[in-house]
């Protein structure tokens, strides 16, 4: 027979133990195995392998072969391969990124994107990877007299031409800004930067607005948009945006923390720096 003083120790050990299991899923208490990449690095700290969203979008990110290339995945991928940190890419369309981002399931990553405040509402975002040159308008040349400002505000203005925008898409709080005042006459398109010169050039809108980074790369791409397209800057255009990578909310701290960590020495390795107005 147990003594008083045994059945009051063996009382409290049970109590013990069953307040540890009670209480250990509520702060969130857990023990993460470390994570072997197939090249032989152990990454210790990360849960899932990050899940890198993508679209096909020159020369931001494209597919070229069995990898991802691009201005922006290429600094990515070469920041996480040398940081040791697991992922893999997968091409997503751009509205059902951001719908896996809401969902909030698992660790998902949608790459290139702009800030907004709606998207801060349900991604955390994290330091720039990359910064566009200033916005121009491209149109066709046939039309050079028509789009004969030097200015963005005076071009929005003119409810005579039709603005080609991309559904769902930001350009920046500038342009957005600036496309809301002004409501010129518009037309949404949901396919790529290709199809919508291709769009200009058939005269189904006057103008859009793309990053020289794009123009050159489509134009480069054929014959069509160097002989049918031109393009135009303007004085009140400021800097280019900044592109971030958007984690879901639940996305682990310590992961974003690296992957911050990863991108900022990839940038003082290439000795990039960015520029605001």
């Amino acid at each position: 027979m147990f003594t008083r003083t045994q059945k009051l120790i063996i009382c409290l050990c049970v109590v013990g133990v069953v307040a540890v299991l009670w209480v250990r899923p509520m702060v969130g208490f857990r023990t993460i195995p470390p994570v072997r990449r197939g090249d032989g690095n152990t990454a210790a700290q990360i849960p899932d392998i990050l899940t890198l969203h993508y679209h096909q979008r020159a020369p931001y990110y494209f597919a070229e072969g069995s990898r991802v290339a691009g201005l922006v995945a290429g600094l990515v991928d070469a920041a996480l391969t040398s940081a040791g940190v697991p992922f893999r890419w997968e091409q997503t369309p751009p509205k059902r990124q951001l719908e896996i981002l809401k969902a909030d399931k698992g660790l998902h990553c949608a790459v290139g994107w702009f800030y907004t405040p709606q998207r801060a509402t349900f991604a955390a975002f994290s330091i720039p990877v990359y910064q566009d040159r200033p916005l121009v308008a491209a149109f066709r040349k046939a039309d050079a007299d028509k789009i004969r400002y030097d200015s963005v505000e005076a071009l929005l203005a003119d409810r005579s031409l039709t603005l080609l925008v991309r559904d769902g898409y930001s350009y920046g709080q500038f342009l957005d800004e600036m496309i809301e005042h002004h409501a010129p006459p518009q037309v949404l398109a949901g396919v790529d930067t290709d199809a919508m010169l291709r769009m200009i050039v058939a005269g189904r809108a006057d103008y859009m607005f793309l990053t020289p980074e794009e123009l050159s790369a489509v134009a480069l791409a054929g014959s069509l948009f160097r002989e049918a397209l031109a393009s135009e800057e303007f004085a009140d255009m400021p800097a280019g945006n900044t592109r971030y990578l958007l984690f879901n909310r639940s996305a682990d701290y310590a992961t974003v923390a690296r992957v911050n960590a990863a991108i900022e020495a990839e940038l003082a390795r290439r000795g990039i720096v960015f520029h605001h107005d």
